[in-house]
């Protein structure tokens, strides 16, 4: 038995974005951790390969978690949503809470033949006004097979394009049935695939400067709707500082883009900054004159 001392931190997709999905080794600040998993090997796995985003794993899931480690039982496997038993069949980039994530980002870890232990600590969303609660799990995983995909820096941009766009679509389809946890999950992972899109990797001819430059925006506005999006979950659970943040990166790709300005603003002003959130507003009716959402968020400023 040996055991990884290495703590490993999945920060929000707005702080650190390109993980283990740009790279083979896994190096994060050890800040502001709110996220976290040790793992202790119970039996080493055979030779050196592991398994990438979006390889479709199998494996045990084993739930060691004492009785009242989290929760009591039955609530700590509902907030699981993953399924436990033999030979569960998993696909990594699928999950739809953030245990979920951890519990993918373990499998990232390992080994044809592994079995291990997990820890996984995280803190729980608050609703804005509270601080979350510390949880953890104990989770015993046995990888038996895996299937082979490409690890996502050697993906070409149109697969990167691709792949972001699967999981934005689906995330927009779980947001639209009010499955916020997931369609965060799913919109995270959309945008971790397009930040890792290298201009000077782009599959298309780069003589042809027009095409190449054409293709580039289609990127960076995808990229945009995913910020706008993530922020709208945020939203949606009053994570204001994390709207402003997704709602910036959205600017800095489309400087002139209202719904980016006016979603900011709503974060301000939820935070208590009227004058940012004048000064977003104003930007706003400036490119929208006739926005009739803007002009009545503006005069709530007013007051």
């Amino acid at each position: 038995m040996s055991t990884d001392n290495t703590t490993s931190e999945f920060p929000d997709v707005t702080n650190t974005i390109v993980d283990k999905l740009c790279g083979d080794v896994h190096t994060l600040p050890l800040t502001s951790a709110k996220r976290t998993f040790t793992k202790t090997v119970l039996k080493q796995g055979e030779g050196f390969l592991r398994p990438y985003m979006e390889a479709t794993c199998i494996l045990d899931i084993i739930d060691k978690t004492p009785e009242n480690g989290a929760e009591n039982k039955s609530e700590h496997l509902e907030r699981l949503k993953i399924q436990l038993g033999a030979n569960v069949e998993l696909m990594l980039g699928s999950a739809e809470t953030e245990v979920a994530r951890i519990v993918e980002k373990c499998v990232l870890t390992m080994r044809k033949g592994e079995e291990s232990e997990f820890i996984v600590k995280f803190v729980s969303r608050g609703d804005g006004n509270t601080q979350g609660q510390l949880m953890s799990y104990v989770l015993v995983l046995y990888l038996h097979s895996f299937s082979e995909t490409k690890p996502t820096w050697s993906l070409a941009s149109d697969e990167k394009y691709r792949l972001a766009l699967l999981h934005k679509d689906k995330g927009t389809e779980y947001f639209k049935d009010g499955r916020i946890e997931a369609a965060f999950c799913q919109y995270s992972t959309a945008t971790v695939y397009l930040i890792c899109i290298s201009e000077c990797t782009s599959v298309i001819d780069k003589n042809d400067k027009p095409q190449a430059k054409s293709q580039i925006e289609k990127y960076k506005a995808l990229k945009c709707v995913c910020y706008l999006n993530l922020a709208a979950c945020q939203m949606k659970v009053a994570n204001h500082k994390s709207v402003i943040t997704n709602c910036t990166e959205a600017l800095k790709l489309d400087k002139s883009n209202v719904k980016a300005l006016y979603r900011r603003a709503q974060a301000y002003l939820a935070c208590g900054d009227k004058k940012e959130a004048r000064t977003d507003l104003k930007q706003a009716l400036k490119i929208e004159p006739k926005n009739g959402a803007v002009s009545s968020l503006l005069q709530q400023c007013k007051q």
